[in-house]
């Protein structure tokens, strides 16, 4: 079985291999090399410490904690400065590696009949929308931004998520204008071929990712697929289907492929012609009691998934939407610490990787509850309250990061014993704290409220 409490304390042990010279920006200028108050290790710290407060207390929070002084001070300028030499990618890498240790283990956690059971989608995220300079709106692709309007600078964030474990595999923070889902998609299918065994994967979409280049994509690094399709999607083969589930032969041309992204793959689809896709319809009944039909498309094999199966498997889908909730009403992953697009992206995925650590501290954690209340005839099943979870997290960031083993493992022992007692009722809602729900839902974070600021 896996153990995810020890690889939790292994975690913040490895973190010193990404005080690495290769994630400083090189301008031609020797950076981190004097003996100053934030090195690069403290820099690479710094959004890991973050707990949402304004950029000046988080600063001076930052610097007293990492050079145990309570009268030295940091300002927000010094701060700002100092993480614009450093690389996101040391983040991506991170998250990167995390993830890596736990589905290339044997007895990773969470498998559905020896299948991780995935599910990718998209969510828009809003930055700052003041304080910009000119330079940095072109930067970030919104030249013609207007200060006067209520208008927001946005992101869309894509993810591919275990719908079992709730840990975020691959993740991109990218222009909400410049790339659209379904590249998005197989950028991040290419990204965990590379990284973890996929043969043993199921991925699950809404029918905004409905698209023949997808499909192959999973084809072609030997994936399942199983997304949802459009009413008038393959409306020409779909005629001749003589059941309401088998495989139907769909024709590759030139008109199919026009969209593709991915040169290779239209080229290897070109010359193949035609693929195999099982087309699945399911009736079901809306609250009103009317029927209606969904349609799914997918490369399952018949004889291993039933029509229910994938039913069941769809409907695992839903998860990451929880996710995205999370990312943003606990993780407040939209409350940005700057406005460049590097410290934007450093925020982003930084949190990313602080989410996966909670996800994998909460698998532990609601283990053991089941584990406690298991000869208990409950009414209810509990789980840990991830509001307060994650506030024990940050509030024993000092020690998760020092170099002393022995507090860091003390730490997370702390962590888990008093998340056991803080509990919420198993699929609620209430992990979600409804003081964070925001007052103007087209922008959580105002200008008056950002920390950014």
């Amino acid at each position: 079985m896996f153990n995810s409490v020890k690889y939790c304390k292994e975690t913040w042990a490895n973190l010193d291999k990404y005080v690495d010279r290769k994630y400083i920006i090189d301008d031609g200028k020797e950076h981190f090399v004097r003996n100053r108050k934030t090195t690069q290790e403290s820099i690479m710290k710094y959004p890991l410490y973050d707990t949402g407060r304004t950029t000046s207390i988080e600063a001076i929070s930052f610097i007293r904690n990492e050079k145990k002084d309570k009268n030295m001070t940091l300002t927000k300028s010094d701060i700002s400065q100092r993480r614009k030499l450093l690389e996101h990618i040391c983040y991506v890498d991170m998250n990167e590696d995390f993830i890596d240790g736990v589905y290339n283990d044997s007895e990773r956690p969470g498998t559905y009949n020896g299948y991780s059971i995935l599910a990718g989608d998209t969510s828009i995220c809003d930055a700052p929308n003041i304080g910009y300079t000119e330079k940095q709106l072109k930067e970030l692709n919104n030249p013609k931004f207007n200060r006067l309007r209520k208008e927001l600078i946005r992101f869309r964030v894509s993810c591919i998520a275990d719908t079992q474990t709730d840990l975020i595999l691959t993740s991109e923070i990218v222009n909400s204008k410049k790339i659209g889902e379904v590249e998005l998609a197989t950028r991040h299918l290419d990204n965990l071929n590379q990284r973890i065994e996929m043969t043993n994967t199921i991925t699950t979409y809404d029918r905004g990712y409905a698209a023949l280049e997808l499909m192959l994509k999973h084809i072609d690094i030997n994936s399942y697929f199983l997304i949802r399709l459009r009413s008038d999607d393959f409306k020409d083969e779909k005629k001749y289907m003589k059941t309401n589930d088998e495989f139907v032969d769909i024709t590759i041309n030139s008109e199919r492929t026009t969209n593709f992204h991915d040169e290779e793959l239209k080229e290897k689809a070109l010359k193949k012609r035609w693929t195999s896709i099982r087309i699945t319809e399911i009736e079901l009944v809306d609250k009103k009691g009317n029927k209606y039909v969904e349609r799914l498309a997918s490369n399952l094999p018949l004889e291993e998934f039933s029509t229910d199966d994938l039913k069941e498997l769809y409907n695992k889908r839903w998860k990451i939407e929880t996710n995205f909730d999370r990312l943003k009403n606990i993780i407040h992953i939209e409350n940005f610490s700057g406005y460049s697009e590097e410290i934007i992206k450093q925020d982003f995925y930084a949190n990313i990787f602080m989410f996966n650590f909670l996800m994998l501290m909460k698998l532990d954690a609601d283990e053991k509850i089941q584990e406690k209340h298991k000869d208990k005839e409950l009414k209810y099943e509990y789980q840990t309250n991830l509001n307060v979870l994650y506030g024990l997290i940050k509030l024993e960031m000092p020690d998760l990061l020092s170099k002393n083993p022995k507090e860091r493992e003390e730490a997370v022992d702390r962590i888990l014993k008093i998340a056991q007692s803080n509990l919420v009722l198993k699929n609620d809602e209430s992990d979600r704290n409804p003081d964070r729900i925001t007052k103007d839902p087209t922008n959580k974070y105002p200008p008056g409220q950002r920390r950014a600021e």
